[in-house]
């Protein structure tokens, strides 16, 4: 790895009940040196004296550094962790997971073979209450993750955001995320921003035990609490505005280098898949008016009360209790 230095930042927001796990996971990393990043966004809850009581009390080898921002920043806090990190690699992590011992050993040894600049890896899938449901993704192999994969299949279990890392490139190279392009979804925009500069790598070993509950961000992109078309009309409109997204960053990319025509290539491609997905949008929403239906906006905590449709969820693609406890590995025993 040379001197290239390692970031580990844990990301909060309102996570009161799950976040000191988070937290210990986070300090336990075995990756020495390595810069620790523990940042609340704002929180109204008791989120950050839990990061605080956590990161005053650690006596480990590593730095760590405490933030609170002063507003709400939303998806933008991972711009906030990069301009607060020192490291050339910044490993993202979140208050309602836990990550293994060794998460960040093996994510920077990823990094310094491959030389991707983006990671991520395989997940345990637990549910709120820490208790191991399964193998979030069948593939156990690691690999590099294309861009014709991305465009092709837009998101795969490969590509978990609670799993990745990127290099300090991704925003150097690119514009910073903007909440107003783009509310959510860092697990659409880093795999393609990564494969576009020097490549996306999968690490197929299971590094974090991701936590399915009542209010993970990705059940807030699409409606999952009505009927089939519901949730197609909604998740189509979330795939449009990603898929605009990824069209912004391949016209900045051309614009600095037009002799590439590969970029030229995939430009092409993405305008043609957000003619079709609005095409599909406007059928469903067509579909939906004739049914009686009417579009209408709803508060997000109004979203997250309603029951959730299970089948419409991410599970994991082997459903096992065979696995580490993740609370034992929290407490160090």
């Amino acid at each position: 790895m040379g001197a290239r230095k390692v970031t580990y930042a844990l990301l909060c927001y309102e996570q009161e009940k799950f976040v000191r796990d988070a937290v210990r996971s986070a300090l336990a990393q075995d990756l020495t040196p390595l810069e620790i990043i523990v940042s609340d966004d704002c929180s109204k809850d008791g989120t950050y004296e839990i990061l605080e009581e956590e990161a005053r009390g650690y006596k480990g080898p590593n730095d760590v550094v405490l933030n609170r921002n002063d507003s709400n920043l939303g998806i933008e806090h991972n711009n906030k962790a990069v301009q607060l990190a020192k490291g050339d690699l910044v490993i993202l992590a979140h208050g309602d997971d836990i990550a293994v011992p060794h998460r960040a050993r093996r994510i920077a040894e990823a990094w310094a073979e491959q030389r991707a600049s983006v990671l991520s890896s395989n997940a345990w899938v637990m549910d709120a209450e820490a208790r191991p449901l399964g193998l979030l993704c069948g593939e156990t192999e690691s690999r590099p993750i294309t861009v014709d994969e991305i465009l092709s299949l837009g998101w795969k279990k490969t590509m978990l955001g609670a799993s990745l890392a990127v290099d300090r490139e991704i925003f150097s190279e690119f514009n910073w995320l903007d909440r107003r392009e783009i509310p959510v979804g860092t697990d659409h925009i880093f795999p393609f921003r990564g494969a576009l500069l020097r490549g996306m790598y999968y690490v197929g070993e299971p590094l974090v035990y991701w936590r399915q509950h009542a209010v993970n961000v990705g059940d807030l992109i699409g409606d999952k609490s009505g009927g089939d078309l519901v949730f197609r009309e909604t998740y189509l409109a979330y795939r449009i505005m990603r898929a605009t997204g990824m069209l912004r960053d391949i016209v900045h990319l051309r614009r600095r280098m037009p002799e590439n025509s590969r970029f030229e290539q995939i430009e092409r491609a993405l305008s043609l898949q957000i003619w079709r997905h609005m095409d599909q949008w406007i059928r469903l929403r067509n579909e939906l008016f004739l049914e009686g239906k009417r579009p209408t906006w709803i508060d997000k905590s109004e979203l997250a009360a309603k029951p959730i449709r299970e089948d419409y969820r991410v599970w994991p693609d082997v459903k096992t209790s065979a696995i580490p406890d993740p609370l034992k590995i929290v407490r160090g025993e």
